[in-house]
């Protein structure tokens, strides 16, 4: 059999038995009456066995040996990916606010509030990116990049994570381009470093500075802060609207920017994707 065959093989194998894993995950949560954090813990432990699942049986890889291992090094990764992405955030702040089209409006609240809001808002960030890279850039970009190559693995995966957020307030063309350069700087990244957990730091990173740091939508989503808001005023191209600013600009910028400092900075040999070749 062909390697592209066989890509495709696993590839299907794998989108049936996590589409499988997320209705099953789907009606404990309905069931349940699950709240949203552990709602997306269940999900996010259906498609993290969808993808451990697929490396081991599927390419005969120990949980050790994927792009979702967990070790010193991945968490060095997590942890510098979350820094980077909150500092093109505080970047793209300081620009708009220059600008006059973001000012921080700070409210009187005690420290419980604020502790209740920062941790169950570092709980809904981290679930909530761990759900959509393991989804878009788990064991399916390795088996779509076997099949199509990376330049098309990462496109059409920043397409898929784009479309995915079609239904939130505030989505319009430039969030449909942002995001899908966003998913596709994303998943070459991914593909570079071998590792999954990269991307789930930026994407981590990425929402709490919005979040918590800088108290604007994320997305078309408000999580409303007890002791602080931003706001945004100025024309949508700029600040991103009601959708947040990934429907800007300067996002779109900023993530450019990143995508070829990523670009300069690989270095040939530095991790080899060969690794991810299913092994007899």
């Amino acid at each position: 059999m062909s390697v592209r065959a066989s890509a495709a093989l696993r590839l299907a194998a794998w989108l049936v038995a996590t589409v499988a894993l997320l209705l099953v995950a789907g009606g404990a949560v309905r069931a349940g009456r699950l709240g949203t954090l552990t709602g997306y813990a269940v999900f996010d432990a259906a498609l993290l066995l969808a993808s451990f699942a697929g490396w081991r049986i599927l390419d005969n890889h120990r949980p050790g040996e994927t792009p979702l291992s967990l070790d010193r090094k991945a968490v060095l990764r997590f942890l510098g990916g979350g820094a980077l992405a909150s500092l093109l955030v505080g970047v793209l702040i300081a620009v708009l606010a220059v600008a006059g089209a973001y000012e921080l409006a700070p409210r009187a609240c005690g420290a419980e509030p604020l502790v209740r809001f920062l941790g169950w808002a570092a709980a809904f960030v981290l679930l909530a990116a761990l759900f959509e890279e393991v989804l878009f850039r788990g064991y399916g970009l390795f088996a779509l990049r076997d099949f199509a190559g990376p330049t098309a693995a990462a496109v059409v995966t920043g397409l898929l994570f784009a479309a995915a957020h079609q239904a939130n307030p505030g989505f319009g063309l430039l969030a449909l381009v942002n995001l899908s350069l966003v998913g596709a700087i994303l998943a070459a990244w991914v593909l570079r470093e071998r590792d999954v957990w990269v991307a789930i730091g930026a994407h981590a990173g990425w929402n709490a500075a919005i979040v918590a740091g800088a108290a604007i939508p994320v997305s078309g989503m408000t999580l409303p802060s007890p002791c602080h808001a931003g706001i945004l005023a100025g024309p949508e191209w700029l600040t991103g609207g009601t959708f947040g600013l990934e429907a800007g600009i300067p996002t779109a910028i900023a993530w450019l920017g990143l995508g070829w400092w990523l670009r300069r900075s690989a270095r040939p040999g530095k991790r080899e994707l060969v690794q991810d070749a299913p092994r007899g």
